[in-house]
């Protein structure tokens, strides 16, 4: 049986590459889950502390009025609140994908046949468990079609915002898609609201 330390170690029990580069890959996936769930942790504590205090300053600007919470942060705050569902979404998911490569990369040297067996069960159940979270996501967003155009409309905006001015004309024509993407989504979802109705 391995040793639970081993777990993320290359050893000479790895004879196959595909076990090394699959251990390999399991660590900087949990290392970047670590990284991303304390960023999200920062960016929302940020961000509430920020939204707790407006109005005990002058506020320059102008804030559009929205029926809920979760609108109100997407029409006036969106990078704040996509860096915040971003950093914690994906810091799970590669928590959950970490987790599942580091059993299936120590399956082949796991000792006997049972071990080897479980260690490959416990891995796909993790990475089916992994595509079931995000059909059920994509399934329950708001404001965007799936979780990757949320993550395009991420990059997008983060490139506006912070990208050189010689990279910005081809980040507007991709927030336009991301725009034009978001208006079908809306009108479909209506379509369906009436239908249902």
């Amino acid at each position: 049986m391995i040793d639970q330390a081993d777990f993320l170690k290359t050893t000479k029990k790895d004879t196959k590459l595909w076990t090394r580069f699959t251990k390999r890959a399991a660590h900087i996936l949990l290392i970047s889950a670590f990284a991303l769930s304390v960023f999200s942790i920062f960016a929302t504590t940020v961000t509430g502390t920020m939204l707790k205090s407006l109005g005990d300053r002058d506020i320059t600007e102008e804030y559009e009025e929205t029926i809920s919470p979760m609108g109100f942060l997407h029409k006036n705050l969106p990078f704040e609140f996509l860096i915040s569902r971003f950093s914690f979404l994906q810091g799970l998911l590669h928590w959950i994908a970490g987790v599942a490569l580091m059993y299936i990369g120590n399956a082949p040297a796991a000792g006997g046949k049972a071990s080897t067996k479980m260690f490959y069960f416990i891995g796909t159940s993790l990475m089916s468990a992994l595509l079931l979270m995000i059909a059920f996501l994509n399934k329950h967003m708001n404001f965007y079609a799936s979780y990757l155009h949320m993550i395009a409309d991420f990059q997008t905006g983060t490139t506006i915002d912070f990208a050189p001015r010689r990279s910005r004309p081809r980040s507007r024509g991709a927030a336009r898609t991301c725009v034009e993407i978001e208006q079908t989504h809306l009108r479909r979802q209506h379509r369906v609201d009436g239908v249902g109705a």
